[in-house]
């Protein structure tokens, strides 16, 4: 097992804390679902992790208190500051303690960006709180016209196996089917870091996505469905932003795993059984 730390963050009244913790973890999401425990376990109501880095047993500071039977360490010390808006990354994805990013990280913000390539594909991308993004999902999904097939790809760098792959489904063609499941399969679908999930309808060659960063990206040729899925990003509340700034332009990041989740083999189990089979180009 590894040890990571990260820095917790909660909010009492005006007033937000920070504070850091020490876990092990075989993976990463393993020792970020051992940190926000122990921050539960020290009456810490509502933590969120706003970063993490990977560490030695040797960088755990003195006076540090063992949680956990000694798999989680806290740093008894506090840091406050006045309460002010922060995005929470949506889980899957977490900023690397310490590294230098090309972006201002807390000036991150809620909100979509759109734009025409040369070969006239239009696309949409959209930040969007990490509580809201199955909602955003399942609403966006519903506006398609006829659905094609939906599909997940498993990066190429989870569990170092080298290589992208595609499973795909052509049975589940509605965005009821969709919605049941994404809800049946969360923790493996849209909390996992390391796989991106498309619904593909043929109008316009359209692919909406939740990517691997968890963001919401539409693609399309289809000027229609841009419009409508921008007019509904909008009545969402969400502005549109010129140069909008997200954890996939320039912060220094990590990809994980929920820790009850399952590993890459594990899910390809999972989808082969639930009819969805490796798309080979």
């Amino acid at each position: 097992m590894d040890f990571f730390v990260g820095t917790i963050e909660w909010v009492e009244g005006d007033t937000s804390f920070l504070t850091n913790i020490w876990a092990r973890g075989s993976h990463v999401g393993e020792a970020i679902q051992r940190i926000l425990s122990a921050a539960k376990l020290n009456e810490i109501e509502s933590p969120v992790l706003i970063d993490l880095e990977g560490c030695e047993v040797d960088d755990i500071i003195e006076g540090a208190v063992a949680v956990d039977r000694g798999n989680s360490f806290i740093d008894p010390r506090e840091y406050s500051f006045p309460t002010q808006y922060s995005y929470k990354f949506p889980y899957g994805v977490i900023p690397v303690r310490n590294a230098e990013h090309s972006i201002d990280v807390d000036a991150i913000r809620p909100g979509y960006e759109t734009w025409r390539d040369d070969d006239g594909l239009i696309n949409v991308e959209a930040v969007i709180e990490r509580e809201e993004i199955f909602d955003f999902y399942v609403s966006l999904v519903e506006t398609l016209p006829e659905i094609r097939t939906f599909w997940l790809k498993l990066q190429e760098d989870w569990e170092e196996f080298g290589s992208e792959e595609i499973y795909a489904c052509d049975e589940l063609t509605t965005s009821l089917e969709i919605r049941d499941f994404l809800r049946d399969n969360w923790i493996d679908t849209v909390l996992n870091g390391h796989v991106a999930l498309t619904t593909y309808t043929d109008e316009g060659h359209t692919n909406l996505s939740i990517s691997d960063h968890k963001m919401v990206v539409l693609l399309t040729y289809d000027e229609r469905i841009a419009k409508t899925v921008c007019a509904s990003l909008k009545h969402s509340g969400l502005n549109r932003h010129e140069d909008m700034l997200s954890v996939a332009g320039g912060v220094h990041h990590w990809h994980y795993r929920h820790a009850d989740g399952r590993d890459r083999q594990g899910l390809i189990r999972l989808l082969c059984d639930k009819g969805f089979k490796l798309w080979v180009p």
